[in-house]
């Protein structure tokens, strides 16, 4: 008789609330070297307004660091919650050294897992975001021939892999650090280096490290467990200097894609049209219809039937910021469209040479496979895009 051990799953029921009085990028400009005091300092001294830790708290979480170390930051408190709201929606006008502070406060229960944070800039006081949710506790996801993944045994098998690729890379001078971030299917290793420029003999450079990464990747028998693996070079600005090989196999089926469902929403658009529409929708816990929306949208693409869907999250100025989904039967269509946010915030860009560069307000693309995944269910075998968030 198999023994059932209980890990954590996210159905993804996150609630976000955003808060964001970041206007200029000249406000939020690189003070790494300032002398500021500790989390806990500023908790204990400051009202932090709406934001208190639960009294009966499984964890809490209070550290100052920069705002590029958020994501990791998070990971390394509490990866298994995957509270991937806390670090999804990128500011375009926080420099990444800049120094922040994160409290976040954590509750198990019985059925699920709550959690609430905050998220301040530490020079000037002033909220950066903030948000709350929860997720169910669900049995474990079994992969192929009844392998369950166990947070605790990867975590050593992945020090093994950062320590073989650092030894692998040793006689690279300009190699920083290996950060790696990893789903139930998939894997990105971001390789950090002190390479100045991103001209093209950087991105030679690059190339040349990532081909080394990918033979000791390649090596790793438990590498076999995880369905995708993407590798990234960064410069000291934080660039990506691996450029994605473009994939011409899309260009006729994107030419052929059929009559398009997106686009369809008008300049103003309410919560309640959103509702009524059957939006997928943020400000409120999703209801069970919502929940079985989203799964039939997961089948239909599996057994390659047409499908559409669409998520609508409101700023706190009531505006609409909107992702859709449309499936052919082929390939999937993903459309991001913020230009109805009047803060601007919402806009997604890159970091380039240190600052943000803001991309248009619709983004696009074009992928070929929806991947299920028990922490975030993403979209691969894109056009432009390694990975996109489902």
């Amino acid at each position: 008789m198999k023994t059932k051990l209980s890990i954590l799953i996210l159905t993804m029921l996150m609630l976000i609330t955003v808060n964001v009085n970041a206007q200029t990028s000249e406000k939020y400009t690189d003070n790494s070297k300032k002398q500021l005091i500790s989390a806990n300092e500023f908790y204990k001294r400051n009202n932090l307004g709406d934001y208190s830790e639960f009294k009966t708290a499984t964890l809490n979480i209070r550290e100052k660091l920069l705002y590029k170390d958020l994501k990791s930051t998070v990971n390394k408190h509490a990866e298994k919650y995957s509270l991937v709201n806390i670090y999804n929606n990128t500011h375009p006008n926080i420099d990444p050294k800049r120094q922040i502070y994160l409290f976040c406060s954590i509750k198990e229960t019985k059925e699920k897992m709550i959690h609430k944070f905050l998220i301040i800039d530490a020079e000037t006081k002033e909220p950066i975001s903030e948000g709350n949710g929860d997720s169910d506790f669900e049995e474990p996801v079994v992969k192929a021939k009844d392998q369950l993944v166990y947070p605790e045994k990867t975590n050593k098998e992945f020090a093994m892999m950062k320590e073989s690729i650092m030894d692998g890379l040793k006689d690279y001078d300009v190699v920083g650090d290996v950060v790696q971030d990893y789903l139930e299917t998939m894997v990105t290793f971001t390789i950090t280096t002190s390479i100045s420029d991103s001209g093209a003999d950087s991105k030679k450079l690059a190339k040349e490290i990532k081909g080394k990464v990918d033979q000791i990747v390649k090596t790793k028998d438990f590498m076999a467990k995880f369905d995708y693996y993407f590798i990234a070079v960064t410069n000291s600005s934080g660039e990506n200097l691996i450029d994605k090989p473009v994939d011409a196999s899309l260009e006729n089926q994107i030419k052929i894609f059929g009559e398009k469902q997106t686009n369809e929403v008008p300049i103003t658009y309410s919560k309640e049209e959103a509702i009524k529409n059957g939006d997928i929708t943020f400000f409120k816990k999703r209801t069970p219809e919502q929940k079985e929306k989203i799964i039939q949208f997961k089948n239909n693409v599996k057994n390659k039937k047409p499908d559409f869907i669409r998520f609508t999250q409101f700023t706190a100025k009531g505006d609409a910021v909107i992702t859709e989904y449309q499936f052919n039967g082929k390939l999937i269509y993903y459309r991001y469209d913020s230009s109805r946010d009047r803060t601007d915030q919402h806009r997604k860009g890159t970091f380039i040479k240190g600052n943000f560069e803001k991309g248009a307000h619709v983004q696009d693309d074009y992928c070929k496979k929806l991947v299920p995944d028990s922490k975030m269910s993403y979209l691969t075998n894109c056009y432009k895009n390694d990975t996109i968030e489902f």
